[in-house]
């Protein structure tokens, strides 16, 4: 499915961006939009599935995105207003654009390890942040990431900031950070 200009998508209960021998896609451009319920992105028979949101379009949730294995968000320069992001060994990258989700949790798998990039001028806010077992949060270029609540980075998580660039994560007034036995690159 690709959406682009004014083109809108609405519904109400669960999206499935699935890919069966192939990639399944849901593309949206210069400007769509897209208000979902819960929306799964993953892989069934060897495929993929992919959202990408670029160009100033509008990815809106109302419950849960979840990126499973082979599973795909890429944002250039979008916005997404997320419920809940959870990336189950798929992976969520942000060059440019605004990503805001009430959760995001990167669960624990063992492969692939699942990962958010944000680079560019990307802004990511959540009120909660857990990174699981093996998973990578990566800050490039400026892009920043604000955690109003808690942070949870659990042992076998990576954080990499790229000092020298701009890139920043920030907790907020209260919130609180839990690490253990992380990597900090």
């Amino acid at each position: 499915v690709q959406l682009v200009g004014a083109s809108v998508l609405e519904s109400v209960d669960v999206f499935t961006s699935v890919g069966t021998q192939g990639r399944g896609q849901l593309l949206l451009d210069s400007g769509a939009r897209a208000s979902l319920g819960d929306v799964y992105v993953g892989e069934r028979s060897g495929g993929d599935g992919l959202i990408a949101v670029r160009n100033g379009a509008l990815l809106e949730t109302a419950g849960s995105v979840l990126l499973s294995a082979s599973g795909a968000l890429e944002m250039e320069n979008g916005r997404a207003e997320i419920g809940k992001l959870y990336v189950d060994g798929g992976r969520a990258t942000a060059d440019g654009g605004t990503l805001r989700a009430e959760s995001i949790v990167l669960n624990e798998v063992s492969s692939p390890a699942a990962q958010l990039l944000l680079s560019g001028n990307a802004v990511a806010e959540t009120r909660e942040l857990l990174l699981g077992r093996g998973a990578t949060l990566e800050l490039a270029d400026s892009a920043r990431c604000l955690v109003t609540q808690s942070m949870k980075l659990l042992p076998g998580a990576t954080l990499r900031l790229h000092v020298g660039e701009g890139a920043s994560l920030t907790l907020a007034d209260g919130a609180s950070c839990v690490a253990g036995g992380t990597d900090h690159g």
